[in-house]
């Protein structure tokens, strides 16, 4: 069973979890991909020995936690492999991804993981934590990619900020990584911005509005089937009562990691070659209800991405070479 009694905000208590590693083997299953095609829209040469689209390593790898052992968010509980932090809200913040050699679909793969960062701290929010993940995903007894992924717990949102107005920035605040934190400007609290769409059960997720542009239409639909690829239970993503009373969001919460991966898609298309690097950081949320849209910027070697809400505001960023 997972302890979920001793959690905590002891500095020197939640050091003791770096250098913890975890190891997970897995195979890069066709008929996953041939889901997540369907589920995004997106025809790639998905055969057995093809590379894997970047990022879609994401689907694989999962613990098979019992639904016993998850916590009221739907998330496992803590004070296993990730450090028991007495903050409830945990959220992606970003990464930085090395791809050093393709992932072939239909083979096996392992992946081990490593505690290498814990940094407590006070932001306008709260208190925050982040901690920072190593991943290593190797094939053939090579390297296939290394990434950094970085993960921030925050407080509870506040009662009363609620009710004058549902909602709170998700995946995530601009204290989204230690080391950004002290230079990253203020990103506007969702609670004063107006929802920009409906919400729609199905349809297409994708539209291809330019050679450097996708226009993304969020559906109930796509994120359940996401959060079920990737074995994903936080409530955030599919239980939209939870969403409202429980942390404050306006609607259901667009995945960042598939924020995330429909951005390495693009840069990739606009690059016309394979991912050297990915760097990715969540600025604000996306909700079901956003109509957004994916642009590419192409500036010598490097690619930058942005997602950005129908208003503007810049939901995520993010940088590929090749």
């Amino acid at each position: 069973m997972i302890a979920d009694y001793d959690l905590t905000l002891d500095e020197g208590r939640l050091q003791e979890w770096l250098g913890r590693t975890q190891h997970a083997s897995d195979v890069i299953s066709l008929h996953t991909c041939q889901r997540m095609s369907a589920t995004v829209g997106l025809d790639p040469d998905l055969t057995d020995a093809a590379p894997l689209p970047p990022l879609w390593h994401w689907l694989f790898f999962h613990d098979a936690v019992s639904t016993s052992e998850l916590g009221n968010d739907g998330h496992p509980r803590l004070g296993g492999f990730l450090p028991p932090v007495a903050l409830p809200r945990r959220m992606w913040a970003g990464g930085r991804l090395r791809f050093k050699a393709p992932l072939l679909i239909g083979m096996e793969a392992s992946r081990e993981s490593r505690i290498t960062s814990v940094v407590r701290k006070s932001g306008r929010s709260g208190e925050l934590c982040f901690v920072t993940v190593e991943h290593t995903v190797r094939q053939q007894q090579r390297v296939s990619l290394v990434e950094e992924h970085d993960i921030v717990y925050r407080e509870a949102a506040p009662k009363a900020a609620a009710e004058a107005a549902p909602g709170v920035v998700p995946e995530v605040a601009p204290e989204a990584a230690p080391e950004v934190a002290a230079t990253s400007a203020p990103v506007d609290d969702p609670r004063d911005l107006p929802v920009s769409g409906k919400v729609r059960a199905a349809g297409a997720l994708l539209e291809r509005s330019s050679p450097h542009s996708l226009k993304v239409r969020p559906s109930v639909s796509a994120l359940f089937r996401y959060s079920a690829l990737t074995f994903n239970s936080h409530r955030i993503h599919f239980d939209r009562d939870y969403c409202r009373n429980e942390e404050h969001y306006a609607g259901l919460v667009f995945h960042g990691p598939l924020t995330a991966t429909l951005m390495a898609h693009l840069a990739q298309s606009v690059g016309g070659k394979p991912l050297s690097s990915f760097d990715f950081r969540a600025l604000a949320p996306l909700l079901d209800t956003d109509v957004f849209d994916i642009e590419a910027h192409e500036a010598g070697p490097l690619i930058s991405v942005s997602a950005r809400k129908a208003d503007g505001q810049l939901a995520m960023q993010a940088s590929a070479t090749f």
